[in-house]
C-alpha cells in the first residue's frame, strides 16, 4: 500500500509534464531523405517494397523479410496469396511485371529509376519458412537486379 502515494506523485508529475509540452510548439525536423529507409516482414515486405518503388526518392534503403517480387499481385486479392506466398499457381512472371513497372513509369506511378538504382536493398529469408516461398525472394532480388541493369543502360 505504500507504493500508492508514489505512484500517484508519478502521474501527478508525468501529467504536469505532458500539460507543459502541449503548450510548447514540437521543434522542427530536418530530416535527409539519405537518412530514411523503409522495411517490412512479409506482407510488410511487399508493402515496403511498393513504398521504395514508389517513391525511390524519399528512401535511400529496403529491407525485406521473406516477401517476393514487387506488384506480384497485380492488384488481385487471389494472386497475393496464391503467387505472392504458396505459389500454388507458379511463380509470377517477371517479364510480365516488367511490362506492368514500364506502365507505371509511363503514368508516373512509380519513382525515378535512377533513384531506384541509388537505394541499398538488403533481402533476407529464412530456408525453412513455410508461409513464404523463398523462391519468391530470389525474384525480388532478380527484378532489383534487372531495374539496376535498365538503368545503368
Amino acid at each position: 500500500m505504500k507504493a500508492l502515494p508514489a505512484l500517484a506523485a508519478l502521474l501527478v508529475t508525468v501529467s504536469a509534464a505532458a500539460e507543459e509540452s502541449a503548450s510548447s510548439p514540437l521543434p522542427a525536423l530536418t530530416i535527409e531523405a539519405a537518412a530514411i529507409s523503409v522495411m517490412g516482414v512479409s506482407s510488410g515486405g511487399y508493402m515496403a517494397t511498393q513504398l521504395a518503388v514508389a517513391w525511390p526518392e524519399r528512401f535511400s534503403g529496403l529491407a525485406v523479410f521473406a516477401a517476393g517480387p514487387w506488384g506480384c499481385a497485380q492488384g488481385a486479392l487471389s494472386r497475393a496469396k496464391t503467387q505472392g506466398m504458396e505459389t500454388r499457381l507458379g511463380l509470377p512472371d517477371l517479364a510480365e511485371l516488367a511490362r506492368r513497372y514500364a506502365q507505371y513509369l509511363d503514368n508516373d506511378r512509380v519513382g525515378d529509376p535512377a533513384a531506384l538504382a541509388e537505394q541499398r536493398v538488403y533481402l533476407w529469408h529464412g530456408e525453412n519458412d513455410d508461409v513464404i516461398d523463398p523462391r519468391l525472394e530470389e525474384l525480388l532480388a532478380e527484378q532489383y537486379r534487372d531495374w539496376l541493369a535498365d538503368s545503368e543502360a
